[in-house]
């Protein structure tokens, strides 16, 4: 199967309490290789835009503060070695897992962390692998590979009843793990996904977005050129500072497995019910190229539009919530 290509971009448990959420910071020595758990536009026109970043005077949105008596980083270790830091947030009801996506780690949901009520279920947020606490190994960046971390995840903290909530590149991994573990999952969250037959890109999309890697002003401009409302100065800030623990190999690795993403055939088993949830202002993967390579694609799928663009945790996050929290 084909997508069509998308406009030019317009064993034992033991939790350890964390003093507070850094997911930048480096992760604990790495485990034997045995599963175990520790808590503890076109496209020049994108290149030349100046972003939607405000000034630094606009009031930011505050980090999480110290964690509550439950509130743990978790540390999973894969079959393969490898460790998936998860940060975990308590509360009441079916639990929730959030993914991210290319180029960022988990910090990217913080702004959905602070505003998630206790009521809405506890939940969880993995920083993938090459990325945050999570190990950084040389390869293994495939989406098979970030799958099978995330069911790593589900298995050995027993979470069922879940709803799984996949950002861009995270949204493909999302559809996976929904497959491998169906009688886990409730329902499926893609936000702004990466559609499950990748996104075509010309020789020179692909050589400007793998040049972006290594560096704080390629992640910048990853986030800018795909913003179209206003972002704190202070809060893309400190995301940029936890984006620079995203690995070289992860960051090419991850690249080249969301654009040449070929599952179109696989998600079409999937039986579980999926929101799709996107920008209605979004350039990268507009509302209308959604509905092609994924609502009409998946299974049962239904659009949900939201203002912004293709970063709604940092643009519309109160309007993010309130989709994540329906159904």
């Amino acid at each position: 199967s084909t997508t069509s290509r998308p406009p030019s971009p317009t064993p034992p448990t033991t939790r350890t309490p964390s003093t507070a959420w850094s997911p930048s910071a480096p992760g604990p020595a790495a485990a034997p290789p045995s599963p175990t758990t520790t808590r503890s536009c076109t496209l020049e026109s994108l290149l030349t835009s100046p972003g939607a970043v405000v000034p630094s005077g606009t009031p930011r949105v505050p980090r999480p503060g110290a964690p509550g008596p439950r509130e743990a980083n978790v540390q999973i270790t894969t079959s393969d070695g490898t460790q998936i830091h998860v940060y975990e947030k308590p509360g009441h009801g079916p639990p929730t897992m959030l993914l991210h996506g290319w180029a960022v780690p988990g910090a990217v949901w913080r702004p959905i962390v602070d505003r998630w009520p206790a009521d809405a279920g506890p939940l969880y947020v993995l920083d993938q692998r090459g990325s945050g606490w999570s190990s950084k190994p040389e390869s293994g960046y495939t989406l098979d590979h970030y799958a099978s971390d995330a069911v790593a995840v589900i298995d050995q903290l027993g979470l069922t009843g879940l709803k799984l909530v996949g950002h861009s590149m995270g949204g493909t991994i999302a559809l996976l793990v929904a497959l491998q573990r169906p009688a886990a999952v409730r329902k499926v969250c893609l936000v702004n996904p990466v559609p499950p037959g990748g996104v075509p890109l010309d020789d020179q999309q692909v050589a400007y977005f793998r040049s972006l890697g290594g560096h704080r002003a390629g992640a910048e401009q990853v986030i800018s050129m795909t913003t179209v409302r206003p972002v704190d100065r202070a809060q893309l800030d400190e995301l940029l500072r936890d984006a620079a623990s995203v690995s070289s190999a992860c960051f090419l690795g991850a690249f080249d497995a969301w654009r040449n993403a070929r599952v179109v055939d696989r998600v079409r088993e999937l039986r579980v019910p999926v929101d799709v949830i996107g920008g209605v202002d979004e350039r990268i993967l507009p509302p209308a190229f959604l509905q092609a390579a994924v609502v009409d694609v998946v299974p049962g799928a239904r659009w949900v539009g939201i203002p912004g663009g293709h970063y709604p945790q940092l643009e519309s996050p109160d309007e993010l919530l309130a989709a994540l929290r329906e159904g």
